[in-house]
């Protein structure tokens, strides 16, 4: 629910404000702003993740999820008539 939403991203914010460098908490950040349709939010904690990766294996995992929730904005952004036959289709 929508509450839920809210209380989640008010505890990970609050994590984040005691370790700013938190890799779980900027993952689980990214991951709510996305399921909530807010891709540029999304997108600024995915480039911190990729910041804050520790190894190659994360960086390489971070970097693709951003450039793959970077194309989709994209996507959404300048084909918003495709988007809606799209989801009419899969009703």
């Amino acid at each position: 629910s929508s509450g839920d939403a809210d209380k989640a991203l008010t505890l990970i914010r609050d994590a984040l404000k005691v370790d700013s460098e938190c890799e779980l908490a900027v993952a689980a950040l990214s991951q709510i702003y996305l399921q909530l349709g807010m891709f540029e939010e999304s997108l600024a904690m995915l480039r911190r993740a990729v910041d804050l990766a520790k190894s190659e294996e994360e960086m390489i995992s971070a970097i693709t999820f951003r450039e793959t929730t970077a194309a989709q904005f994209r996507f959404m952004r300048e084909h918003p008539e495709l988007l809606s036959k799209m989801m009419g289709a899969m009703m």
